[in-house]
């Protein structure tokens, strides 16, 4: 897969004017086909070297030096394209990257007191370095501190990121950039309103979707890129199940320890491993060591069930110490299978969590409607239009609010008779709720005598003047 095909933006500039863009946090869709979007930054500034323009990367064989420990470095989009292959590779198609935009800088990194190396600074100090070291020019004294100041917050706010992160034109940032260059990118870091430790500072934005942002090095390999993203997991499935354990008895263990066990820490009982202690190791990056031990390994590539047998392993079975082929080997074990566990409710699926789908676009508790409490509805009385009595629905003591978690609806409500309040649940709640209730027949008026008091109040006038009792009864038993 080349993914420069897929590029949709290329921007060769050293600045670009931010545009405003107002974009709600909820409105980025997650990813399709679980294809996710990338926008890389390249640190690549062109060098004058003996007369010829020479870019970052090319650097290493274009100086003229004693001793070179780097024969050459990587051309950073042919390191993005073996990284994107070999990630959908070992997810198991979980996690498939495409270019979205890529923007090529003709400038080295700036930290966050606005220092940066200019490029005939950066060249002088490479080549001093490498006469000084024998070619080992990282360990030279004289380079500037490369502690992790690069700043961040201002290249995703000079590039726009978070409107593109909230917006979907992209889910994930990588950074790359040459060795030693002034200021030093963290392996990888989370930005966002969840943001965590994920080898590297969290960045929380609260209205910010979550994204990862990788710092590259294109004078190292795919390998070095590999473990950048099994750190990134690493951390992730500690923030899932809590940092590993092993010092308690092996029945204690939670599905993370066990996948994370090695035999120095927990003795027969290897799983996996780590991305620096394979199941054998005996220190950090021990991937070539020939001792033979007891692993589980195999039983998570038929995860959840962990019924397997322990097999033997040595390092044969990652790779002979090849940096590439162990992280490939670990990352194909990590749990890909459908549903959740019952007990726990965590994904059987662990790509949901590294991929931050689980936090961007966390899965809804939906609640059946006719599981709620719900008012009675009093008998109405029929006022001569339709009858629309309130009702009250409680999930337990939260008021669900109409239009939002329901709607109500009527039927026979425009007489008098037995009507029926129809609740349907919306959003978060489904199923149908029905409730009748009564409309009762308005009452006939009862006869007001005060219609007829001035009729009669004249009667008795004119009849008390004609002094006649018997027409006077006669007229007041007719009741006028």
């Amino acid at each position: 897969m080349k993914l420069l095909k897929k590029v949709s933006a290329l921007i060769i500039t050293a600045s670009v004017a931010a545009t405003s863009m107002l974009v709600s946090v909820s409105g980025a869709a997650m990813a399709e086909d679980n294809t996710y979007k990338v926008l890389l930054i390249n640190f690549d500034p062109v060098f004058d070297v003996n007369g010829k323009k020479v870019k970052q990367h090319d650097l290493m064989e274009a100086i003229d030096v004693k001793e070179k420990f780097f024969k050459k470095w990587n051309d950073p989009y042919e390191l993005a394209d073996q990284f994107a292959d070999a990630m959908s590779e070992i997810s198991y198609g979980n996690v498939n990257y495409t270019i979205a935009e890529t923007i090529e800088l003709n400038e080295l990194p700036t930290d966050k007191d606005g220092n940066s190396y200019t490029t005939e600074e950066y060249y002088d100090t490479l080549i001093e370095a490498c006469n000084a070291t024998g070619g080992r020019y990282w360990s030279y004294p004289g380079w500037r501190d490369s502690g992790f100041y690069f700043d961040y917050e201002k290249y995703f706010e000079e590039y726009d990121v978070y409107e593109k992160v909230n917006s979907g034109a992209i889910d994930e940032v990588w950074f790359f950039a040459g060795p030693v260059s002034g200021t030093t990118l963290f392996e990888s870091m989370m930005t966002g309103k969840d943001a965590f430790w994920v080898n590297g500072n969290a960045l929380v934005k609260e209205d910010c979707r979550n994204f990862i942002t990788y710092g590259f090095n294109y004078e190292r390999g795919l390998g070095e890129m590999l473990e950048d993203a099994g750190h990134r997991a690493e951390r992730i499935m500690d923030q899932v199940y809590g940092k590993p354990n092993y010092s308690k008895d092996y029945s204690e263990y939670n599905d993370w320890e066990k996948f994370t066990a090695y035999d120095l820490v927990s003795e027969g009982n290897s799983g996996v491993g780590n991305v620096h202690f394979s199941p054998n190791s005996k220190s950090d990056y021990d991937w070539g060591n020939p001792t033979d031990v007891q692993s589980y390994c195999d039983n998570w590539l038929s995860y959840p069930d962990l019924s397997g047998e322990a097999k033997t392993v040595n390092c044969s079975e990652w790779g002979n110490g090849d940096i590439t082929e162990h992280h490939k080997w670990w990352f194909r074990h990590l749990p890909h299978a459908e549903g959740k566990n019952e007990e726990t409710g965590i994904y059987n699926n662990w790509w949901k969590y590294f991929s931050l789908e689980h936090w961007n676009a966390p899965e809804k508790t939906v609640y059946d409607i006719n599981d709620c409490t719900f008012s009675d509805i009093p008998a109405v009385t029929y006022s001569g239009s339709a009858a629309e009595p309130a009702v009250t629905v409680k999930n337990g003591d939260t008021l669900l609010v109409p239009d939002k978690d329901y709607t109500i609806s009527y039927l026979n409500n425009n007489a008098a008779g037995t009507a029926t309040a129809i609740i349907n649940g919306i959003n978060d709640y489904t199923g149908t709720k029905s409730i009748d209730f009564t409309i009762q027949q308005p009452k006939a008026p009862e006869p007001n005598n005060a219609v007829y008091s001035s009729p009669c109040i004249l009667l008795r006038m004119l009849l008390s003047l004609l002094n006649s009792k018997t027409i006077y009864r006669l007229i007041y038993q007719l009741n006028w």
